[in-house]
């Protein structure tokens, strides 16, 4: 037994060595301009079940620099889901982007959406789980000052802090929660061939709606055999193999 436990112990430790290795040796190969070979190094990286923002920001410069757009953007936005604030990955995103054939007009959602939006992104997941356990904190001080102070201020003191500090939490909470379902979310995608054809049914004899390029974002809606419902920003939907799209 405690053989098996020492050469599981070893087998993690060989694997952890080995990622952390082929983690440098794909940057190595990226600042030596062998893109191809640090994109190659990099998927294996991702293949082998490591997932970080900078890992997926570096794999996006990668594919740019080969020249394709779609595994740049869909790496870019799955930087983006692990690291919201990243100042980086947003320019380099919305750069890539402006690169893409499809200009597709955007159906703006209501100004309080996209307030809230902005805000849950300000923060990452596990630091609005942070500021909630602070505030949480905060509020169980204020409420024993509250209720054991006999000054008088300081009871008031204690009352006010408890109620703000109350309501921040549940906040807080709600954007960890909100935050964390939007990284988690599946069903949006990245066009990854150079062209598709949208149909109007899960089949090559559906009629032809309109091409795709890659890069294009799109969101699925059903599946259906080979077959995947997308919806762009406009609000038009279509079929498309599902072997033309990798989700985020």
């Amino acid at each position: 037994m405690r053989n098996k436990i020492l050469f599981t112990v070893l087998a993690w430790l060989s694997v952890w060595q080995l990622s952390a290795v082929t983690y440098e040796e794909a940057n190595a190969l990226y600042s030596t301009e062998q893109f191809q070979a640090a994109v190659d190094a990099y998927e294996q990286l991702a293949d082998a079940g490591y997932a970080s923002a900078d890992l997926f920001y570096n794999l996006g410069n990668a594919y740019y620099r080969t020249g394709r757009l779609g595994p740049s953007v869909l790496n870019y936005e799955r930087a983006l889901r692990l690291d919201p604030n990243n100042d980086d990955v947003r320019h380099n995103l919305a750069f890539v982007r402006n690169l893409t054939v499809d200009r597709i007009d955007l159906i703006s959602p209501v100004f309080f959406v996209s307030w809230w939006r902005a805000c849950r992104n300000w923060l990452s997941p596990d630091a609005w789980a942070w500021a909630c356990i602070c505030c949480f904190v905060l509020f169980l001080g204020m409420l024993a000052l509250y209720l054991f102070s006999r000054q008088l201020v300081w009871r008031k003191t204690g009352f006010g802090v408890a109620i703000a500090a109350f309501v921040f939490t549940v906040i807080c909470f709600c954007m960890a929660y909100q935050s964390k379902e939007a990284a988690l979310n599946t069903n949006e995608a990245i066009v990854y061939q150079p062209t598709v054809t949208l149909k109007s049914s899960p089949d090559n004899s559906g009629t032809d709606l309109f091409i795709l390029h890659e890069g294009t974002k799109v969101v699925i809606r059903d599946s259906l055999g080979e077959w995947v419902e997308v919806r762009i920003d406009n609000g038009s939907t279509g079929w498309l193999p599902a072997s033309s799209i990798a989700q985020i």
